[in-house]
């Protein structure tokens, strides 16, 4: 459960606050906006119906940079052409200051719209990594193997293993396995170069303390059958278990990270 709680509140929720808060407020142009006309002329500007200051500002910026509209002895100030001056009422602007002059073009979207979109857009961008220790912990967590180094340490008696059984049969294989390793002192094996396992691990000599890393990079994590609400149920949760909160999370324990088997995005026949 610490696994969890750390994950949550030192990844998970830092992350998510960072992405509500920058996209709790949206805008839309107004229908009469010369502003919003003058992005349509100028068609390789594109916005969506509904943005963010900061994706205003970018596109604002570009204009800047791409007409070298800054002051050429202050770089905080913004020389306006005439079509832009029209635009913003002006003919010099404070860059920090671009978006106030932005105001008077943009309608602030209604609350619930924004709450959509902001959960669309953080569902599309968070990218959060999850404490892997929470599924080499988990034992309910299953793993496949490389089938080459299966087929030495059980016969292919096995095809899914948890990670304890599997340490347990790898630390066995390493120290029983004279046909395989040559022990140089009580930490240093060296692999026999009769062994398949000279093309397989990439190296001639290892450390004892090496070998659960080495396992980990010849492994493959399937699935676990555990949720946060089963492995915490002792504790009294503010909402109902059957919140989509739960699965949100263990879905992203489940998959926000590199340990599982790759899939090509499209299947073809």
């Amino acid at each position: 459960m610490t696994f969890y709680k750390e994950f949550i509140d030192h990844q998970l929720l830092p992350e998510l606050q960072k992405l509500q808060e920058k996209y709790s407020i949206w805008w839309s142009f107004k229908p009469d906006s010369s502003l919003y006309k003058y992005l349509q002329e100028h068609n390789h500007y594109f916005l969506n119906e509904y943005f963010t200051s900061e994706e205003l500002l970018q596109i604002i910026n570009d204009i800047v940079d791409t007409h070298y509209l800054l002051d050429n002895t202050n770089s905080s100030l913004v020389i306006l052409p005439e079509n832009l001056r029209n635009v913003f009422g002006t003919e010099i602007l404070y860059k920090p200051n671009i978006v106030q002059f932005c105001l008077p073009h943009i309608i602030v979207t209604p609350y619930a719209k924004a709450l959509e979109l902001r959960n669309q857009r953080i569902y599309h961008e968070l990218t959060v990594s999850p404490a892997l220790d929470i599924i080499y912990t988990d034992p309910t967590s299953m793993f496949w193997i490389h089938p080459d180094l299966n087929a030495l340490l059980t016969q292919n008696q096995y095809i899914t293993f948890t990670w304890h059984h599997l340490v347990q049969l790898f630390t066995d294989f390493i120290t029983n396995s004279p046909d395989h390793f040559t022990y140089y002192n009580e930490s240093i094996v060296g692999i026999n170069l009769d062994s398949p396992l000279v093309k397989l691990f990439k190296t001639k000599y290892l450390h004892t303390a090496q070998c659960t890393n080495l396992l980990k990079l010849l492994s493959k994590f399937l699935g676990r059958t555990n949720k946060l609400t089963s492995i915490c149920n002792h504790l009294n949760f503010q909402i109902s278990k059957s919140d989509p909160i739960f699965n949100f999370i263990d879905t992203i324990i489940n998959s926000n990270h590199s340990l599982s088997p790759s899939f090509s995005q499209y299947v073809f026949l």
